[in-house]
């Protein structure tokens, strides 16, 4: 996400207030959109690329109906605020094991639930469970346009039967979408969502199941491999045109068993796409090019509103890699990667940022991997999670080590020899695969040989200052030597370095402080400040650290003082006679003339008043006796 999340939570209420206000203006950024359709269609493109009017209109028509239901009307306004609580890291860190560390929303729907909190807010009977619900799938369509989820996931939504409940959720959706960023609501998609609802509710009505339109969309899929395959064994039949090829009736009459087994695959490669980031470009189009089929022809009969020919090319040309790449894999390994992605068995976070830094054969080493290791849970039939996010944070200044690191790993190895697999699991550096306590969550994460965490894990328990300076300054060196990014290490290092340092000092001023109480003589006082003060500029003291030893050394002094002045007013109280007076004053002298450089010529005149003081009240009373 772009925006700080304030923002974002802002930005969806605005475009729900626009929705609810009929205030179509509002509801999306027309001068972005137009910008942005110039860039795909030319300077003389007239519209937006955003959703349509109607697809506007139609979002109305919803939510005027949606506000006949109060309870769940109540609860949907309320989803909103209440839709990221699952960031806090309070939360988080208190429930830390019993919640999905990747799926935002079902621990954002876990902590209202656990700290009820959405009893402040006095919702309407019957509104806490919509609540619950709205929170619980906000990001589900994200997901699964992300190719993150499988489709079959869109069954969460359709548990209830309750239309109006998957309007909700559909418009939540819809206004989630648009307000992350403004350019991922466009009309092609906005318009697949709205064959997605329609889908749904046909659904809930009883009209079909999710089983039989996904068996339609892999019959779809399944009719066009055979007919790709057909042509890629046999060439094109003489007098067929590439364009009418895959639509031929003859592939209607293709096994519904065997057209179903290859859709599933087809339709596993698509999600495989989405996690890629290719949105629009389907199997389909990529069956057509293979044929030879002109892209131009094949973008004009897509009839994509919102999706210039550039971009649709250039998504072209990056599903034609994955697919190539994908081929290249033994039969077996392509076809549990595709397995393992088809329905609701895996659910995969983290990936597009990941792999957008990696080689395409790196990126499947790296998905294979994951797939592999989500093996590790028991097959109960439970999905698994699979987390690339604390991967996908990293990627961007450690892809050069972690593509060297994948480099050498052999996609048949890590298939045919599962201790290979087991080593992430124990691995303390490079590739790390981690099982967290929440049930089937399987982590990715990748450390490098230099172990920052170690190296400033040790700096901690140095106590020299020497010693820390050099182990700082060696390990700089040899961070420097590094092949790869390493400015980010160096950088924590350097504040390691620092924190450790100003400890350092300040346990020595603390000693030092220590050291000053025990002393009685100003000569050994000043010889101590001294010789700490000179050594403070190598030591690398701050300015402020400076200042404190020299408060240091100024209050202890002038505690002495005030002890040596008590002292002496305790002497002179009792002198009884001048002569006794003299012989204490001249030792006093000899005292306070070696030690005048550390107190000065005024703490002399003080105890030299006091003296004549003494000797005023006293000279009386010799003169009578």
């Amino acid at each position: 996400m772009r925006s700080p999340i304030i923002h974002y939570i802002l930005a969806t209420t605005k475009k729900l207030q626009a929705l609810i206000r009929h205030d179509r203006e509002s509801f999306q950024d027309t001068r972005f959109l137009h910008m942005l359709a110039r860039k795909e269609f030319g300077p003389m493109a007239a519209g937006i690329v955003g959703a349509s009017e109607d697809q506007i209109e139609e979002l109305e028509r919803i939510l005027e109906t949606l506000k006949q239901n109060g309870p769940l009307f109540d609860a949907f306004i309320k989803s909103f605020i209440f839709q990221d609580v699952g960031r806090s890291t309070t939360l988080r860190d208190k429930y830390q094991k019993e919640i999905n560390p990747a799926d935002l929303a079902q621990a954002g729907a876990f902590f209202v639930e656990k700290e009820r909190i959405h009893e402040k807010y006095h919702l309407e009977p019957g509104g806490e469970e919509c609540l619950l619900f709205l929170i619980r799938h906000h990001g589900l369509v994200h997901h699964i346009v992300r190719g993150e989820l499988s489709f079959s996931a869109i069954q969460e939504t359709l548990a209830p039967a309750n239309k109006e409940l998957f309007d909700a959720f559909f418009v939540f959706s819809f206004i989630m979408l648009s307000a992350l960023r403004e350019d991922l609501i466009r009309e092609d998609l906005a318009e697949r969502l709205f064959a997605i609802r329609a889908m749904c509710h046909k659904i809930i009505d009883g009209e079909t199941t999710l089983n039989a339109q996904l068996e339609t969309l892999f019959h779809q899929r399944g009719k066009l491999f055979h007919a790709l395959s057909t042509y890629q064994k046999k060439g094109l039949p003489k007098g067929s045109k590439p364009a009418d090829y895959l639509a031929s009736p003859r592939w209607e009459k293709v096994d519904r068993k065997e057209s179903l087994r290859a859709g599933r695959m087809i339709f596993a490669m698509e999600r495989l796409f989405r996690l890629h980031g290719i949105r629009y470009v389907e199997f389909r189009d990529l069956a057509r090019h293979m044929l030879n089929v002109p892209i131009k022809y094949i973008y004009k009969e897509r009839k994509l509103s919102s999706i210039g020919y550039a971009m649709f090319e250039k998504e072209l040309f990056e599903a034609l890699r994955i697919y190539n790449t994908l081929q290249q894999l033994a039969e077996e390994t392509r076809h549990f990667i595709l397995d393992r992605l088809i329905g609701d068995k895996v659910r995969i976070y983290g990936y597009e940022k990941t792999s957008g830094y990696l080689t395409y054969e790196n990126r499947l080493k790296l998905i294979l991997v994951g797939l592999l290791g989500s093996k590790k849970f028991r097959q109960n039939h439970a999905t698994v999670c699979i987390n690339f996010l604390e991967l996908s944070r990293k990627i961007e200044k450690r892809y050069e080590a972690i593509n060297a690191y994948l480099n050498p790993l052999s996609m048949k190895k890590l298939w045919e020899d599962k201790r290979q697999v087991d080593h992430f699991f124990k691995a303390k550096t490079g590739l790390l695969l981690r099982k967290e306590p929440f049930p089937h969550v399987l982590s990715l994460d990748f450390r490098d040989r230099i172990n920052i965490p170690q190296k400033v894990t040790y700096m901690g328990t140095i106590n020299n200052v020497e010693q820390l300076k050099n182990y700082f300054h060696y390990s700089l060196r040899s961070l420097r030597k590094h092949p790869y990014y390493t400015e980010d290490y160096e950088l924590q290092l350097e504040q390691a370095f620092e924190k450790r340092l100003t400890e350092i000092i300040e346990s020595m001023l603390s000693q030092t402080e220590k050291q000053m109480a025990l002393i009685e003589d100003f000569e050994e006082l000043h010889n101590l400040f001294t010789d700490l003060m000179e050594r403070s500029f190598d030591l690398g003291f701050s300015e402020d650290q400076r200042h404190r030893l020299n408060d240091l050394y100024e209050f202890r002094k002038d505690n002495l003082k005030r002890q040596k002045l008590r002292e002496i007013e305790e002497i002179l109280k009792t002198v009884l006679d001048r002569e006794e007076l003299r012989d204490h004053w001249e030792s006093i002298k000899w005292y306070l003339q070696q030690n005048r450089r550390f107190f000065g010529k005024e703490f002399e005149n003080l105890i030299a008043k006091k003296f004549d003081e003494v000797y005023g009240k006293i000279a009386p009373s010799l003169e009578a006796s």
